[in-house]
C-alpha cells in the first residue's frame, strides 16, 4: 500500500508525486529539508524541527511563505492520511521540503515555491544499539552548516566511503583535523565521565543532540561543548551518534582504532536507556517531550540504571 504524499496544497500517492524538472531544487539544489519521525505515530520533536527548517530557509535567503502552524497543519493532515492506510503501530518518517521554485533563466529565483511533506513508514534498527558501529572520518563538509539544505554532494560522497570501508556513518573533519559532524548525525564522547560534543560554530544543530544535552543535564551528568582533535576521539573512553532515525547509536570503532574496550559502554547504555526507556515511553503515554526533560524523577532513574549496571560490570 502506498504512503500519501503532500505536495503544493495536494495529497498525492507518493508514485503520483512530482515537481518542475525546472525548479532550482533540481537544477541548483536550492531548498531546504527537514526530517522527523514519530513515536506512537506523533512528531515527538515538531516543534524544534519546524523551528530549524525556518533557520534554515533563512540562511540561504530562502523566503518560506508557509507560517508555521500552516506547516503543522499541513503535517498533522498527512499523517491522518497515512495513519488511515497502516496499523496503529506502524511509526512514519515525515520529510519536509521546500524548493527554491522555478526560475527563468535556470539559476536565478523568483519565487513560484513547491512545499512537499512526505510521510513514509518507518523502522529503527535497533540491533546496533547492542553491538555499536565502525565509522570513518573524511576531509569533506557542508557548504551552509548551520542549514539543512538540499545540497547534500558532500554526504553522497561521504555514504560511497562509508559502503568502501564497511562502515556505519562518515564523520567530517575540518582542516585542522577537528571533528565536525556526522554526514547525517551528531558526534559525542566521554572523556572522564564527561560528556563532550562539539560546538555549534561550524555544524548543524541537530534536534536529537539538543534533547540529549538536556536529558543528560537533568541526569546531572557532567557536559562540555568544545572542540574535539581527532586524535584526542581515538583515546575517548566511548563515543556515539545521535539523530533523528537513528537517536543514540554507539560507536565501538574509528577508522581502524577501537574505541575504549571495543565494546558498548556502560555510559552510553546509560543514555540509551534513559531516552529509549525512560523518555520515550512517558511521550507514549501522551506527555510532551518538554515537560518529559523536567521530570525531577530522571535523575532518580538514571541513578538507579547506573547502579544496576555498575554492580554486573
Amino acid at each position: 500500500m502506498e504512503e500519501i504524499f503532500y505536495v503544493n496544497g495536494q495529497y498525492v500517492r507518493k508514485s503520483e508525486a512530482k515537481i518542475s524538472v525546472k525548479d532550482l531544487v533540481v537544477l541548483r539544489g536550492f531548498g531546504v529539508f527537514d526530517f522527523m519521525v514519530t513515536h506512537g505515530q506523533y512528531p515527538i520533536t515538531l516543534t524544534e524541527n519546524i523551528k530549524r527548517f525556518r533557520k534554515s530557509a533563512n540562511q540561504i535567503e530562502l523566503p518560506l511563505l508557509h507560517s508555521d502552524q500552516e506547516i503543522i497543519e499541513i503535517i498533522n493532515e498527512t499523517l491522518r492520511k497515512n495513519k488511515q492506510l497502516f496499523s496503529a503501530s506502524q511509526e512514519f518518517s515525515i520529510r519536509l521540503i521546500y524548493t527554491g521554485g522555478l526560475s527563468k533563466d535556470n539559476v536565478s529565483y523568483s519565487g513560484d515555491n513547491s512545499f512537499i511533506c512526505m510521510v513514509e513508514k518507518f523502522s529503527k534498527d535497533c540491533s546496533v544499539c547492542e553491538t555499536g558501529v565502525k565509522i570513518i572520518t573524511v576531509d569533506y563538509g557542508r557548504l551552509f552548516p548551520q542549514a539543512k539544505t538540499t545540497m547534500y554532494v558532500p554526504a553522497v560522497l561521504t555514504k560511497m566511503r562509508v559502503h568502501e570501508k564497511g562502515a556505519y556513518e562518515g564523520i567530517y573533519l575540518d582542516q585542522n583535523q577537528f571533528v565536525l559532524e556526522g554526514a547525517s548525525s551528531s558526534v559525542f564522547a566521554f572523556f572522564n565521565g564527561v560528556l563532550t560534543t562539539p560546538p555549534l560554530d561550524s555544524i548543524l544543530a541537530g534536534v536529537t543532540r539538543s534533547v540529549l544535552l538536556k536529558l543528560a543535564e537533568r541526569c546531572q551528568i557532567p557536559i562540555e561543548i568544545r572542540a574535539i582533535h581527532i586524535e584526542e576521539l581515538l583515546k575517548a573512553e566511548e563515543v556515539f551518534i545521535t539523530s533523528a532515525g537513528k537517536r543514540i547509536i554507539p560507536v565501538v570503532r574509528v577508522n581502524d582504532s577501537v574505541v575504549g574496550s571495543g565494546s558498548v559502554g556502560w555510559q552510553v547504555k546509560a543514555l540509551l536507556f534513559m531516552l529509549e526507556e525512560v523518555v520515550l515511553s512517558e511521550i507514549a503515554k501522551g506527555r510532551l517531550m518538554e515537560d518529559v526533560l523536567t521530570n525531577d524523577n530522571l535523575l532518580d532513574e538514571y541513578l538507579k540504571y547506573t547502579k544496576s549496571i555498575l554492580s554486573k560490570l
